[in-house]
């Protein structure tokens, strides 16, 4: 793959490898091995080796700077306690960045597994936690997230996303009205429903914490708690370690 990288430079996208814990990849022979997740974060990548390019820094700088960062905050941001599966908190609460997200790992689970065929069950299953909010807003996405979300997944729990004055229950259960190929389990409390989807989770499984990201806080009825679900994962991770 090429883009173009100035008037008269060609930029060649080689020996892409794509992973559920990030990227490996070569910009003009130069390599590059990144924490960010997707295809479309090594064009990223590429965009900013060219900008930097332009501005006299060389592809091998580019590369080491590339490889410190750690993560977009709360945008596929990987949670790493030392677990044997990948945990991923993201902000997607609509059904077009529903769609983008599953078909982001289910196409890293199938290259991994044409990759490594393994012998007996393969736990390379797909584990999603998300909800709705609440407070009159876009009623009409609830069953399309719980639809998409079931076609895509192996076990999916519904659970809390700032219900604000609605009732959680009714939320769960207009999301859960979309849901045809995998029946959903509905835990209304978002720690409750991360742990189970934490124990449930075997090596080589992807858990996925939609619909927050790095928001700080929750509302339910006319209560707004403090809420982070990066720091509740981490704290239930341990937990179960």
């Amino acid at each position: 793959q090429a883009a173009e990288g100035g008037a008269s430079r060609t930029m060649r996208i080689s020996n892409v490898s794509l992973e559920p814990d990030g990227s490996e990849f070569e910009i003009n022979s130069v390599k590059f091995k990144t924490n960010l997740l997707g295809e479309f974060n090594v064009y990223n990548c590429a965009a900013a080796v060219a900008v930097g390019q332009a501005c006299a820094v060389s592809p091998e700088n580019a590369a080491q700077a590339l490889g410190k960062i750690q993560a977009m905050p709360g945008r596929l941001e990987i949670i790493n306690e030392g677990q044997n599966f990948t945990v991923v908190v993201d902000l997607a609460h609509t059904p077009d960045s529903f769609e983008k997200v599953f078909k982001l790992f289910k196409d890293l689970l199938a290259r991994r597994s044409s990759a490594e065929p393994s012998e007996g069950e393969p736990h390379n299953k797909i584990i999603v936690v998300f909800g709705s909010a609440g407070g009159g807003r876009d009623k009409w996405k609830r069953p399309e997230l719980g639809r998409i979300a079931s076609e895509n997944s192996d076990h999916l729990i519904i659970c809390n996303e700032d219900p604000y004055d609605e009732s959680p229950q009714i939320i769960a259960d207009e999301i859960a009205g979309g849901c045809k190929n995998v029946k959903p389990e509905i835990i209304l409390d978002r720690r409750e429903a991360i742990t189970k989807a934490l124990k449930l989770a075997r090596e080589g499984d992807i858990v996925l914490i939609l619909g927050k990201g790095t928001e700080q806080t929750m509302v339910i009825s006319d209560q707004k708690y403090n809420w982070d679900d990066r720091k509740i994962v981490r704290e239930e991770i341990k937990k179960i370690s």
